[in-house]
């Protein structure tokens, strides 16, 4: 018993020991503490393997140099810039960077690279770069440069091109003849490109035995150039013939043909070219082919694209231009100084024909190429019946922003007119002076501006403001709206923009309302404002508890919901299919007993076909949602396509009704061929 006791406390304390000695092993990797000086002795005495130093390594700094800026064994949190410039301080994308053999990123457009990780002293003295890899070798460094305020530690390394054994530097300078290098150029030596130049003064390193062959340099803009390269004498001056084609600008019009010189042409945002005196340009080009170059002058030729086929590079090209048009900014005012606005003015003469509407302000811009200072042209404004000879534009306007006004003596001849012929008819100018009278209506010529027009009928007074530029007609009613459409309208009587604002502003309160109501609904159809009809029929509908028996307004409640259903949801044509469907059933029902035998025939071909679209249209939507109604929808279409068809088809070839229903005819029987009734 003894002897199990001893054998778990033993088992519990190597369990204890295992515990403390994971801790420490903790606590010693994440720096916090350091070896005791026995172990640090015996690490010194190891043996270990001696690491080779690498170009860029800062494994060789003295220890006392890393003491004045990071403390030993323990983690930095700081982050670590690598910067990589050129002799010329030119940043150096595309190095790599490595921390022992691990490579940890390479330095961006701007020649850096952030570590932002946490990092040991250790690790921070094993950076180093590869120069070599990006066509370079270390000439300095400089670091590590502490700066705590930006927890930052920054190595900088300077690069050189490398040179390799046997290599010439070759000093390479160009001349282009003023013309600059607008896309890089490449050095070929054979087929094999071994450089990039972009300036015009290079040093290039190739290998000596390239040099027993001609060089070649070619690329856009420029024409290929071979040269040798003395390797004992590498200094080469290399002239360069730039890719030039001749352009003639012209103007398609010949307004402008005074004004070619100074014309700028751009290739892909650059400009390549200005052009001379009468047009010429040598324009810069990358290659012969399809080019696209921008012609642009401020003022004279707007921007514009040309598309051109330069084969051969001594023809001269001709680009026709179109110029920018002459323009004046005319401010029109009558004889009281008051803006004529909104309204149309033609100008006509000397190879202008300008058709223009005044602003609110009575300005027009006129632009033509044709237009000219000093010339008389012809004037009109049709509304008022106004021509004038004598218009002509003053030169101080011309081809400039300000506005120049112009007076016209406008007297326009109106018409005044009561809806009873006994009214008394007086009209009064803007300063309250009787300037017309007469009975039941009167035409004078007046001026523009706010006229009030009076209509006197057995004692009572009806007055109404109007201007001559708007209103040439001017109507005084002194008759209720209602009662007035309501005797008119069977008479072929065409209701007016006025007849139609009385009807949806007409007074809740007064007898006539649902009547109202009614004459606006069918006006609205005729407007095809069927958002209106549709409300004022509903309204008229919930009001009038004999409408729901009356199959004339059935049938027009019905087709304004059938026009509503063309329109929004799926589920919102569904619900007014499905109103319109049971506003023309009761028309259905009704018809033969409300509607008087001469119109009998009308209404049914009417309702018929109306019923045939509205179950075609509920058909198709029932069918797509897979409703089981779809199968009575569609024989309820077929009833009423077999109704309207025997109507029809029973129809004199000469009757009015077979003309007036052709078309719905033809669209019936397309509706059912598409029908399918299982």
């Amino acid at each position: 018993m003894g002897n199990k006791l001893l054998i778990v406390l033993n088992l519990i304390l190597i369990f204890l020991l295992l515990i403390v000695v994971g801790l420490l092993f903790l606590v010693l990797l994440d720096g916090q503490i350091e070896l005791p000086i026995s172990f640090q002795r015996m690490a010194r005495e190891a043996p270990s393997e001696r690491v080779e130093e690498r170009p860029g390594s800062l494994e060789s700094l003295p220890r006392d140099e890393r003491a004045a800026t990071l403390t030993p064994g323990k983690r930095i949190h700081y982050n670590l810039e690598v910067i990589t410039t050129s002799p010329d301080a030119r940043p150096l994308p595309g190095v790599d960077v490595f921390i022992n053999d691990q490579r940890v990123g390479q330095t961006d457009e701007s020649g850096m690279l952030i570590i932002g990780r946490q990092l040991t002293e250790d690790e921070i003295y094993q950076l180093r770069v590869a120069p070599q890899l990006a066509g370079y070798r270390l000439s300095n460094r400089e670091g590590p440069i502490v700066v705590p305020e930006q927890n930052s530690i920054t190595y900088r390394f300077t690069l050189v091109p490398a040179r390799k054994k046997n290599a010439v530097q070759i000093r390479l300078s160009l001349q282009t003849n003023g013309y600059p290098i607008l896309a890089p150029l490449k050095l070929y030596h054979g087929s094999e490109s071994i450089a990039v130049v972009d300036r015009p003064e290079v040093t290039i390193s190739v290998d000596m035995e390239r040099l027993s062959d001609p060089l070649r340099i070619e690329g856009p803009y420029f024409k290929p150039q071979n040269f040798q390269v003395d390797p004992e004498n590498p200094d080469v001056t290399l002239p360069l013939e730039p890719l030039l084609v001749q352009i003639q600008c012209a103007d398609s019009v010949g307004i402008y043909n005074d004004r070619l010189e100074g014309i700028e042409i751009y290739y892909r945002g650059q400009r390549v070219a200005v052009s001379k005196a009468e047009g010429r340009a040598l324009v810069h080009i990358p290659r012969p082919g399809f080019l696209e170059l921008v012609f642009y002058k401020p003022h004279v030729f707007p921007r514009q694209k040309k598309r051109l086929q330069i084969t051969d590079l001594s023809q001269v090209y001709k680009v026709n231009l179109i110029p920018t048009p002459h323009y004046c900014y005319v401010q029109f005012v009558d004889q009281n100084e008051n803006p004529i606005a909104g309204q149309e003015v033609f100008l006509v003469g000397r190879r202008v024909s300008e058709n223009r509407r005044t602003n609110e302000k009575g300005i027009v811009k006129f632009t033509s190429w044709f237009l000219r200072p000093g010339v008389k042209y012809n004037l009109r404004f049709p509304s008022f019946n106004y021509t004038t000879s004598e218009f002509s534009i003053d030169e101080s306007y011309f081809d400039a922003d300000q506005v120049m006004v112009y007076q016209v003596n406008l007297e326009i001849e109106c018409l005044v007119e009561a809806d009873q012929a006994d009214a008394q008819i007086e009209v009064y100018d803007p300063r309250g002076r009787l300037v017309a009278s007469g009975t039941g209506k009167v035409s004078t010529r007046l001026a523009m501006g706010n006229y009030k027009a009076v209509a006197k009928v057995k004692g009572e007074t009806y007055r109404k403001i109007f201007n001559p530029a708007r209103d040439q007609y001017v109507k005084i009613r002194t008759t209720d709206i209602v009662q007035f459409l309501k005797k008119k309208l069977p008479r072929g009587y065409k209701p007016t923009e006025e007849d139609y604002q009385a009807l949806k502003n007409y007074p809740v309160t007064d007898p006539f309302y649902n009547e109202s109501l009614k004459l606006l609904g069918q006006l609205a159809m005729e407007r095809e404002e069927y958002v209106v009809a549709y409300q004022a029929y509903n309204r008229y509908y919930q009001a009038v508890t004999l409408s729901r028996y009356d199959p004339q307004f059935l049938t027009h409640f019905g087709e304004a919901a059938l026009k509503m259903a063309k329109r929004g949801s799926r589920e919102n044509r569904m619900n007014f299919l499905l109103r319109a469907k049971e506003h023309l059933e009761a028309a259905r029902t009704y018809y033969k007993e409300k509607i008087a035998m001469k119109y009998r025939d009308d209404y049914a071909l009417r309702i018929f076909y109306d019923l045939s679209e509205v179950n075609y249209q509920l058909y198709i939507i029932y069918r797509d949602l897979e409703n089981p109604e779809y199968e009575r929808i569609a024989e309820d279409a077929q009833i009423a396509i077999e109704d309207f068809l025997f109507r029809y088809e029973k129809l004199s070839s000469g009757s009015p009704l077979k003309r007036k229903y052709e078309k719905q005819y033809l669209r019936v029987k397309d509706i059912y061929e598409n029908l399918t009734i299982y």
